[in-house]
């Protein structure tokens, strides 16, 4: 990142330099090509949407299915915050718990519960094979956190979804061994049962938890409290998407980047923070 965005938003100078260092990396590890995913936010933007305050912060997103490209932060981006707070687990810099703030477990249980409600109508637009895999494993994970509040990998969400559903444990293998074992999109889809088994799994989910909010505790074990945020940093959250783990990259560097990322990518879900 420039020295000029570490402490603020990103601009689209960052998304111009971010976007050389995504197209080298794509050059050099040509097997991760659409199996990225990261977000690059300040934790100005993170403080605002965990607080739910009026102000609007942009940030830079990659992921499958979506090209490098800037968003307005928001809670759909929560649960990738909570995860990292989860691991507490940085890769340089400063730990997690102390840039981001504290994430209230009612505010992970409703957006969870707004993806799930999401899920039945979203699930018309999974003709792809691996957005279909994704599709279950997603709702596995969904299932997992609302249970236990725990948020846990896809393989780990196969694991508890066959437990839990034992009925769908034929497709949720089809899931995972398509995800884990560099399945195609031009392998065989089954559409319809991924569509039944979401609008189960969605029912079945806001059924047992689509609660009042009152009486879950915090992310961190108690009411949250509110807290000063350290002096803005620029944060990078990096996601795991099919066994692919990326970091910190730095416009302008783009060669020594992607050697960076190779060697950051056997570690686990990290946060990379830049005073």
């Amino acid at each position: 990142m420039s020295a000029r965005t570490r402490a603020t938003d990103p601009t689209a100078a960052t998304l111009a330099g971010l976007d050389a260092v995504h197209a080298r990396l794509a050059m050099d590890f040509p097997e991760w090509n659409g199996r990225v995913e990261v977000d690059y936010v300040s934790a100005q933007a993170v403080q605002a949407v965990v607080q739910g305050t009026d102000e609007s912060h942009l940030m830079i997103r990659i992921s499958p299915g979506e090209p490098l490209h800037e968003v307005e932060a928001s809670r759909h981006a929560v649960l990738n915050w909570a995860a990292a707070l989860q691991a507490d687990q940085p890769i340089a810099g400063a730990a997690p718990s102390t840039v981001l703030p504290a994430i209230d477990r009612r505010l992970i249980h409703q957006v969870v519960l707004q993806h799930v409600r999401a899920w039945p109508e979203s699930v018309h637009d999974t003709q792809a094979t691996g957005a279909q895999a994704y599709a279950v494993l997603t709702l596995c994970r969904a299932a997992e956190t609302l249970a236990t509040g725990r948020q846990v990998s896809k393989l780990v969400a196969a694991k508890t979804g066959r437990s839990r559903f034992p009925e769908w444990s034929a497709l949720i293998d089809c899931a995972q061994d398509w995800w884990y074992h560099g399945g195609s999109d031009l392998d065989h889809g089954r559409f319809e049962d991924v569509r039944r088994f979401v609008k189960d799994v969605s029912t079945w989910s806001l059924r047992h938890y689509d609660i009042p909010d009152s009486g879950l505790d915090s992310a961190r074990g108690k009411a949250t409290v509110q807290r000063a945020v350290p002096a803005p940093r620029k944060i990078v959250l990096e996601e795991r998407t099919r066994g692919v783990r990326v970091g910190q990259h730095e416009p302008g560097t783009t060669r020594p980047a992607a050697r960076r990322i190779a060697r950051i990518c056997r570690s686990s879900r990290r946060v990379v923070t830049k005073p």
